[in-house]
C-alpha cells in the first residue's frame, strides 16, 4: 500500500522537530530518548524516500546511515589523488575552464 509523499513529508517534519526537541533537553547522543527519536527520524525519511519513489519514481539524494556497518564499497585510503586531480584538470579544460572566477563570480580552484 502506498503512502501519500505529503504525509509521509509531514511526519518526517515531526521527527525532525522531535528529535531536536529530545536533542536540545538532554544533549546526550546516548540517552533513550534521544537513540528512540533518531529511529523513529530514519524511519520516517525512509517513509518518505520510498512513498516518493513509489508515487513519482523519484529518489532522494540521502542515505540513513546507522553507524554500525562500513561501506565497504568506499574507502578514502583506497583514492587515488593524481586520477582525481587529473579527472579535474580534464573537467575544467571541457568546459574551457581552469582556474577562472566560477558561477557567481567566484573563484574556481583546480
Amino acid at each position: 500500500m502506498a503512502t501519500d509523499p505529503r504525509a509521509a513529508l509531514d511526519r518526517l517534519f515531526a521527527a525532525f522537530e522531535e528529535h531536536l526537541d529530545a536533542v536540545e533537553t538532554l544533549q546526550d547522543d546516548e540517552a533513550p530518548v534521544v537513540l528512540a527519536t533518531s529511529d523513529a527520524l530514519a524511519e520516517a525519511f525512509e517513509n518518505y524516500d520510498e512513498s516518493l519513489y513509489e508515487e513519482y519514481g523519484v529518489d532522494t539524494p540521502l542515505v540513513v546511515y546507522d553507524g554500525d556497518e562500513e561501506d565497504e564499497d568506499f574507502e578514502f585510503d583506497d583514492l587515488d589523488d593524481d586520477a582525481l586531480e587529473e579527472d579535474t584538470v580534464a573537467d575544467d579544460s571541457r568546459a574551457g575552464r581552469r582556474d577562472g572566477p566560477g558561477p557567481g563570480g567566484q573563484r574556481r580552484s583546480g
